[in-house]
């Protein structure tokens, strides 16, 4: 059990390095990861071309191999992850001029770690509004 807990707090610690990127705060990093149905840390396999959606934000693909499943159950060997993001998000870079934006080549590149949260089972409007706020009372609380 004691094994467990030091397990959880490097993971915390992780959780909180690789994720704070200024949008959210602290606590809702924290309960992102309480409330999620799977923790994977990945590492990056490919990363697609950048791709303008047609409402407002660009969409590109990043391939995972898994590494480490924290909570929950992948049953898969990889992932593919689409990523919307706009012109100002982090780790955005623009490209050639007129051709729009991608995410960052050295920091979704190749060989890149990282840990990827996912809420499989929770309603998108109200798992937004609970880390949004801090209060996550009304989620389940998955095991």
């Amino acid at each position: 059990m004691q094994l467990k807990l030091i397990l959880v707090s490097v993971v915390a610690v992780c959780l909180l390095a690789s994720l704070s990127s200024g949008q959210l705060h602290l606590g809702s990093q924290i309960l992102a990861a309480y409330y999620a149905d799977i923790i994977l840390v990945g590492e990056v396999r490919e990363l697609g071309d950048a791709y303008y959606s047609g409402q407002g934000y660009w969409l590109q693909v990043v391939k995972l191999k898994k590494i480490e499943v924290i909570k929950g159950r992948l049953n898969t060997e990889s992932v593919s992850l689409r990523i919307g993001f706009g012109e100002r998000a982090n780790g955005v870079v623009a490209k050639d001029v007129g051709e729009g934006y991608e995410l960052s080549r050295s920091r979704f590149g190749p060989g890149n770690r990282f840990i990827v949260i996912f809420h499989i089972n929770s309603d998108p409007a109200s798992l937004h509004t609970a880390l949004s706020t801090g209060r996550a009372t009304h989620l389940p609380r998955t095991t």
